[in-house]
């Protein structure tokens, strides 16, 4: 029973990496918080309430999970347990998915080692979801951010797009995806790319180091970068007007505040800055928690 195991696991995977995740209840086997499993979309209150009983009970193990949902399910019968096995089905080819990109990936043999133990953990039915929780972090604790980033986009699941109006890049795309590194040599790319993965410089240092690499890059090179800096700073502009200007409460704004001090704060490291900020947004509220990350995925696509 290797369905819950594969959510699960996309969920902790999102959980230690402090990144959103999931699609169901509060921390169950689905996923995040808030929505239905697609099986359970029709169930009524009380369906739902017996639903979620089982899914937070943290005593029962991954196995004994999985078979009390499936009994839940069989029990609603009708639709719901076709709905639920066409879900196990899913679940099942995404974890063979997820296997064949681990092997077909371009990560080092460590990465891939442990992208497979943390597909491992989580296939173990006798452990329960804290458990598995532990060990998975325990793993992703042993590598960089850097590397840790590597293993969830890895490991997510692929999403359908939806079509949507072409618009300008944001300014969070100009950090992604600069444009003064798409016409430079593999040379000039590897020598940026050792400057932006030392992470022991802080961004004081990053930022001069990169200003010192682009200053012996090509004319053109020079003006793209200049360009990037120059939007990266309107950004910052805009996005304090924009703090100044909402509607947020009083508890976002000041965290969001308290975010953009972090931002500006140029003598830490980046890991520091990413340590800071999960350290906020991990003591405010889950609905401060909601509007602080609507307002800024808002403002940084805008």
């Amino acid at each position: 029973m290797k369905s819950f195991a594969v959510v699960s696991l996309l969920l902790i995977i999102a959980n230690v990496l402090a990144w959103p995740g999931g699609h169901s209840f509060n921390g169950g086997p689905m996923g995040g918080p808030h929505h239905i499993p697609p099986f359970a979309k029709n169930a009524s209150q009380d369906q739902l309430n017996t639903l979620k009983q089982i899914m937070h009970d943290a005593n029962l193990t991954r196995g004994q999970l999985d078979q009390k949902v499936k009994d839940w399910a069989s029990a609603q019968g009708g639709d719901f347990l076709e709905a639920y096995n066409d879900f196990k089905k899913n679940m099942s080819a995404m974890a063979t998915k997820i296997l064949q990109k681990i092997n077909a990936s371009t990560l080092s043999n460590n990465l891939k080692n442990i992208a497979k133990s943390l597909q491992e953990i989580h296939s173990n039915e006798s452990l329960t979801m804290q458990a598995a929780h532990e060990r998975a972090k325990a793993l992703i604790s042993s590598i960089s951010e850097s590397e840790r980033r590597q293993v969830h986009d890895l490991l997510r699941p692929e999403k359908p797009r939806k079509k949507r109006q072409a618009t300008a890049p944001g300014p969070i795309d100009q950090i992604r995806h600069p444009s003064f590194l798409k016409q430079i040599s593999p040379a000039a790319l590897a020598s940026f790319k050792a400057i932006f993965d030392n992470k022991n410089l802080t961004k004081k240092q990053l930022v001069d180091q990169i200003s010192g690499w682009a200053s012996q890059q090509s004319s053109e090179i020079k003006e793209l970068y200049s360009e990037v800096s120059k939007k990266l700073e309107k950004f910052k502009e805009q996005y304090n007007l924009a703090i100044t200007n909402s509607t947020l409460s009083t508890e976002a704004k000041a965290a969001v505040e308290e975010l953009m001090t972090v931002y500006e704060n140029q003598d830490i490291t980046i890991e520091e800055e990413i340590a800071k900020r999960r350290e906020i947004i991990g003591k405010q509220s889950k609905s401060v928690r909601k509007e602080i990350l609507k307002f800024m995925r808002e403002k940084l696509r805008a």
